[in-house]
Formats: C-alpha cells, structure tokens, sequence
C-alpha cells in the first residue's frame, strides 16, 4: 500500500471517528433539546388544570372533570389523552379513561423531592377501547388542597412530535456521514498529495545523485524550508562524491598511463627474446608471460578508455561516420577470436541510398560494437552464430548484435552496465575484466545514444540506438552529451 494511500486511509479514519462522536453529541443534545421544548410548551396546559382543580377544592364532578380535560388538552388532530387526579393513599378521584396506572407506579415516576416529573414510555398504552398512545409523555404534578392534603395529578399525552422531530433530525445527521466520509476521503486525497510532493521531489534530488549527473547542481524550487535545507547538504554532499569520483578516475588514468609503458616494454621482450636453447619449460613461461603482458595491456587500454568516456573528453575527434564501415572494421577484428571459439560472425548491413552516416567518432564507435561482439562470442557454445543486424529505426539507427549463449541471469539485468560486472556461474570462455558494457554504454551516452539488453528464447540480444541526425544538430546533441 502506497503512503499516499495509508495517509488518506487515516486522514479519512480519524475524520470518520469525529464525525461519528459529534453526530452522537448532537442527537444526545438534541434529544434533550427537543423534549424539553415540547414539556414546556405543555405546562401552561397543566397549570390550567391545575387552576380547575384548585377552583373546585378537588371536589369535581366527573363530567366536569371531562370538560376540563377537553378544555386544555383536545387537539386539532384528535389525539387520544388520559387526565386523572389521586389522592394519595385513596386512589383515584377522577378521570377521563377506565385505564389508570396504579398509584404506585405513579408514585415511581415521581422523585419525593420534586413537584412536576415527565415520564416516557415507547411502548404501547391502551387508554380506553381502540385509543392507544405509543410513544407516550406522562406529566405528574403533585398539589396540596387546602387543608395540606397530598393530591397527585396525572396527563398522559401522545409523544409522537418530539419523536418525529427526532427521527427526522437523525436521518438528516446520518445522511451527512457518508457525505462527510466522501468528502474526508478526498481532502485526505490532496492532503496526502500535498504531503507526497516534497518527497517526490526528494526522490528526484536522490535520482540527480548518479554517477552520470554528479556535474548538474541540485535544484527542487521549493519553498518549504525543510526540503531547502536537506537540498543544501545534499547539494553539499554532491560535490564531495564529485570531487571523489574525479580524483578516483584521474587516479585510474594516471596508473594507467604510468602502466602502459612497462607493459610494452615488457611485452615486446617477452615477444623478441631468443628462444634457441630454451627449455620447453622456458619456452612455455616466455608463452604464458606474452599472453599475460597482453591480458594486462588491454586492461590497461580499458582504463584509459573508460576513464575518457567517464570524463566526457572522447568525443574530441567527432567527424562524419558510416556505421556499415564501423560493424565490417569491428567484425574484422574480431574474427580471429570469433575462429578461436569456432563461432561464426555474420553481419547484415544496412542499405541505405545515402549511406548509415552519424556524426562522431570511429574509433569509439568501432570500440563500442566491438565490446558487444567480443561478449556475444565469449557467451556462444561452438558452432553457434553472432549475428549483427544494422538497420534503420525512424529518426536512429539500430545496432543489434545477437547470440545463442546461455542468456542473462534476471538479477544480473539491473547492474550489466556496472563497472567489472561479470556472470559468476555460466562457463564464459575468454573471461574479461568487466568492462567492455561499461565503456560500450558510456560511448552511447556520448552520441545522444543508449544500449538496451533483452533475453531471447535462445540467447540474448543487445540494442544500440544512436540518433540518426546529420551536421551542426548531432554535433549538439553529442556535446550536449559529453558534458
């Protein structure tokens, strides 16, 4: 799960949960909002009662009774009500309904201390034959006559309004949950976006930390002062791994150049020594020390052309070149190792009514496409076919050198242009140092070109593209390339 997406998980959770705690808070409050609205709207109703009662010193008749009850409590809609008076420890004295509650559980809904209690049941309550209130609201209201006689008035009404606004009410807050949910989900969407883009734009300041993009300054445009301030000590720490990374290849090529001239003295030695009256022990040591001298001469050569390629210097001899001429130079020279391995060498040119021309150097062109022939043989079992295919490709030419070896391990695909990257397990004849892909790709690099690596049903096949421009816009791209 992506961080963005964890952010917006949790963004919309903790919203959810306060959503949810505030829609309860709101209904406890309405709740007790709402039914103390209409308990006091009814207490003038009882207060009228009251006054009846008071008026007949509690000695009322029952159809005045009724009268009074219609009086104060009928409604426009004709709900149904019971309005009863006890006499504590008497009983009931009058009431409109058959259907009274007992004194006691009168009495329980009332505290001793208080005078009025409203008491509300959601169960149905039948007050006369086919007059049933659910909900119910019962008021109790608790008087003294004259002489300070306890009496206990009772109004058991419908609670139907309060309950309907209540319902209404909690149907409209959680119809806003989901809304609030969708709408917590998106801002926690482009919050989590907003959080995300610093990082991405570290991303991009680590990706500008590679080898190959160590001259280009670090720049982001951010205003955020903690992302400006990581900016500056990796902008810091750049330049060191630069200024390492020049003095490491300027190491490499002083050595190398320093190297260079044992290595053909010694070579041309080993080479013009008088064998007569050798040993065949002697001669084979003379043979083994040739061979070695010109292993550690090309290793040699190799440096220096690395640490060319690595500099962006090699570029200095760019002209006009025929790419057919390059692979039919780089297939001539490797031949002689193409017959040593029993391995057959077959190019397929290119036909071209102008000719393959690019604009850069022959010599690292023909180094390039050399590397990747050489390692197709070093790969290919006996008897098998290196094939070299130059063809156009839209606005670039295509070099594709094919062989039938073993293939490339898939651990191996992400570091095969590393420096002294080497397959570990497979039978290689003809091992190398490990640098051939790497001075092959860095010569693309520098003609505005790239190499690429695919496995095959039998083999492998390396892709070279090189633009297919002409004059002063491929002598930009390659010096926008060598920089």
């Amino acid at each position: 799960m992506s961080l963005r997406l964890k952010l917006t998980l949790w963004i919309t959770t903790i919203a959810l949960v306060i959503h949810l705690t505030l829609t309860a808070a709101v209904l406890l409050y309405q709740r007790v909002s709402v039914r103390n609205f209409f308990d006091l709207r009814f207490q003038p109703r009882l207060a009228g009662m009251v006054a009846g009662l008071r008026g007949s010193n509690f000695e009322i008749e029952p159809a005045a009774w009724d009268r009074l009850a219609r009086e104060h409590l009928s409604a426009p809609t004709g709900d149904p009500y019971l309005a009863a008076v006890y006499r504590t420890g008497e009983g009931v004295i009058a009431a409109t309904g058959p259907h009274t509650p007992p004194e006691s559980q009168v009495l329980s809904w009332l505290d001793p201390d208080t005078e009025l209690a409203v008491h509300r049941e959601s169960r149905p309550y039948e007050i006369r034959p086919r007059d049933v209130l659910a909900p119910s609201r019962t008021f109790v209201q608790r008087i003294f006559d004259a002489g300070g006689r306890e009496h206990l008035l009772v109004v058991m009404v419908t609670d139907v309004p309060a309950a309907s606004v209540l319902s209404v009410l909690s149907s409209v807050l959680m119809m806003t949950i989901p809304a609030g949910v969708l709408a917590a989900g998106a801002s926690g969407w482009l919050i989590s976006g907003l959080i995300m883009r610093p990082l991405m734009q570290l991303r991009q300041l680590a990706g500008s930390l590679a080898p190959e993009l160590l001259d280009q300054p670090m720049a982001v445009g951010s205003t955020v002062p903690e992302l400006r301030i990581l900016q500056n000590e990796l902008e810091d720490s750049r330049e060191r791994l630069r200024s390492a990374l020049v003095a490491h290849d300027r190491f490499i090529s002083n050595v190398s150049h320093e190297l260079k001239t044992p290595v053909a003295v010694l070579l041309t030695e080993a080479q013009t020594i008088d064998r007569a009256g050798l040993t065949q022990d002697q001669a084979r040591f003379i043979d083994s020390v040739t061979d070695e001298m010109r292993r550690l001469g090309r290793m040699v050569e190799s440096f220096l052309t690395l640490t060319r390629v690595r500099a962006g210097k090699a570029i200095a001899n760019a002209d006009r070149c025929e790419l057919n001429d390059v692979i039919m130079q780089s297939v001539e020279t490797c031949s002689a190792m193409a017959r040593q391995q029993s391995v057959t060498l077959e190019p397929r040119l290119a036909e071209a009514p102008h000719g393959a021309e690019i604009f850069g150097d022959f010599e690292l062109l023909r180094i390039m496409v050399d590397n990747l022939i050489r390692n197709a043989i070093r790969f290919s079992p006996p008897g098998a076919t290196v094939v070299i295919v130059l063809e156009s490709a839209g606005h670039e030419w295509s070099i594709r050198v094919r062989d039938d070896g073993p293939g490339i391990p898939d651990e191996m695909l992400g570091s095969l242009f590393d420096r002294f990257t080497q397959a570990s397990t497979e039978t290689v004849r003809g091992r190398g140092y490990g640098l051939g892909l790497s001075i092959a790709q860095g010569i693309a690099e520098l003609h505005a070109g790239d190499i690429s690596v695919e496995n095959l049903p039998v083999g492998c096949e390396f892709k070279i593209r090189i633009p297919r421009a002409g004059g002063a816009e491929m002598m930009a791209m390659v010096g926008a390339a060598g920089k």
